[in-house]
């Protein structure tokens, strides 16, 4: 009865083993498993809000940027009539563009430059996916850096504001590229917005030839 006694309590020392290990390896496959189902989503996120407030913090330093001139965009925009009132020309002070186009990218980049943080909370049932777990359970905690070099061009706009009037506008599109760091993964993503600078209305037939400005 003894021997019987001892090798039941082996049996179940070793069934005892063999159920922990199965446990250590059914969590270590769940982990595999979440991981690599956050991971996409993970990045998709980091992505969309890194351009998000790129496109933000951009925007800001712009208008910012503008209101703080001494010389209204608009001025620099010259329209020439002729003495039927027709549209002549259509010129830009491209010396004084250029400063301001200058300007305003060191401004933007001083912004992105002082490595923005962006902190969320995002519930774990979106990380995991799916409708039903979309926006439930405890909120992770997510940083991203952000940091980038920008690059711009002028560029024009001509719309109707009416009969026998266009709206010009001179819009600075601003191209840059975001990098991204979230928990040791590094990721990156192409921003392109566009900002509105200086808008005239112009009375009078806009000729086909100079519906178009850009400086560079």
């Amino acid at each position: 009865m003894r021997r019987f006694h001892r090798g039941s309590g082996l049996y179940l020392r070793r069934s005892a083993w063999a159920r922990l290990l199965l446990a250590v390896l059914f969590l270590i496959l769940a982990a595999f498993w979440v991981n690599s189902r956050l991971e996409p989503v993970v990045e998709d996120l980091t992505v969309n809000e890194a351009r998000a407030r790129a496109v933000q913090v951009i925007s800001a330093a712009v208008e910012e940027s503008l209101a703080g001139q001494d010389q209204p965009a608009a001025s620099m925009v010259d329209i020439q009539y002729k003495e039927t009132g027709e549209i002549a020309s259509l010129s830009t002070d491209m010396a004084e563009m250029n400063s301001l186009k200058a300007s305003l990218l060191a401004d933007v980049q001083e912004e992105l430059g002082e490595s923005v943080h962006i902190d969320l909370g995002v519930p774990i049932g979106t990380l995991l996916g799916g409708g039903l777990l979309h926006g439930r359970g405890p909120e992770v905690p997510l940083r991203i850096t952000l940091s980038g070099n920008i690059e711009a061009d002028f560029e024009s706009e001509f719309t109707s504001a009416g009969i026998n009037q266009t709206q010009h506008i001179v819009n600075l599109r601003i191209r840059t590229t975001i990098y991204t760091f979230l928990a040791g993964k590094q990721g990156s993503a192409e921003v392109e917005t566009t900002v509105p600078v200086a808008e005239t209305v112009i009375v009078g037939e806009v000729p086909q030839m100079m519906a178009s400005l850009q400086s560079k």
